[in-house]
């Protein structure tokens, strides 16, 4: 009797610490919208007078939830969110079952002349925040 309690008390033991296990790897598996994303890819800027129209499209393994999107510029390379961000408009995406394309367009306004700008494409999620290839322009 005293040994069908205790196998009966350690195999409840065993299958709580497995199903434990299993909640804590299926907790840390909640969806993490950066790793989804595949690629973000920065538009070649259209340069007229002191504004650039540009833009980006990314692709994902999924749908993912954004925060923000948009084209961030500086003077200086690498520019991030933390320096000047033209934010995008017109969100158009394509949705299939394991691909999930967007593209958007930007607008820079009141650059100035002669200057070299650096931008990339971003993407914001509630994981952080993921950037597309870096293109320089110089305007007149």
């Amino acid at each position: 009797m005293i040994m069908s309690n205790r196998l009966n008390l350690r195999s409840f033991t065993m299958t709580f610490l497995g199903f434990a296990a299993l909640i804590y790897v299926m907790a840390g598996c909640e969806k993490d919208d950066l790793v989804a994303i595949r690629s973000i890819d920065t538009v070649e800027p259209v340069i007229v007078w002191r504004t650039a129209e540009t833009g980006g499209k990314f692709v994902a393994n999924r749908k993912i939830d954004l925060v923000e999107f948009g084209v961030c510029y500086n003077t200086s390379p690498n520019p991030t969110v933390e320096d000047n961000v033209a934010p995008g408009t017109g969100l158009e995406e394509i949705i299939e079952a394991s691909r999930y394309e967007a593209e958007f367009k930007s607008t820079i306004s009141l650059l100035l002349p002669g200057t070299t700008y650096y931008i990339r494409a971003y993407v914001t999620t509630g994981s952080g925040t993921a950037y597309g290839n870096q293109l320089t322009f110089t305007t007149n």
